[in-house]
């Protein structure tokens, strides 16, 4: 089912709130826990995604429609029809970037977090 452009408005926030958090690279019971949140709210980002990207898909089709049906647009040149169409389309452009950018920004995430996490396992194992 998909989520509502409101929902998926309100997760991005949580998101964005997420992978935003300041972390200390000493905590590893925290960092732990953080790498667990993030790992299971990827799911729900990549939902985001392609939620955000049907929404948009549909956007688009209305604005084909539209200019299909519009006999004084059929001259126009095809780059100025898609820049009239990025511009119908601005919001939903707007918010398949952004779940596609903080997506990527939890990967990314995750990916420091094991590098911190796999850096004080080889200290601790040279210190023994």
């Amino acid at each position: 089912m998909k989520l509502t452009i409101e929902e998926i408005t309100q997760q991005l926030s949580h998101i964005n709130t997420l992978i935003s958090q300041e972390i200390n690279e000493s905590d590893y019971p925290a960092l732990l826990s953080y790498l667990n949140e993030l790992s299971a709210w990827q799911g729900n980002s990549g939902k985001c995604v392609a939620d955000s990207e049907y929404y948009l898909n549909d956007k688009l089709e209305s604005v084909f429609k539209e200019l299909m049906s519009d006999v004084n647009l059929k001259n126009i040149a095809p780059t100025v029809l898609t820049k009239y169409t990025n511009a119908k389309c601005k919001e939903y452009i707007y918010l398949l970037k952004l779940a596609e950018r903080y997506n990527r920004g939890i990967t990314h995430r995750c990916d420091s977090i094991r590098s911190i996490l796999s850096f004080a396992k080889a200290e601790l194992t040279v210190n023994r």
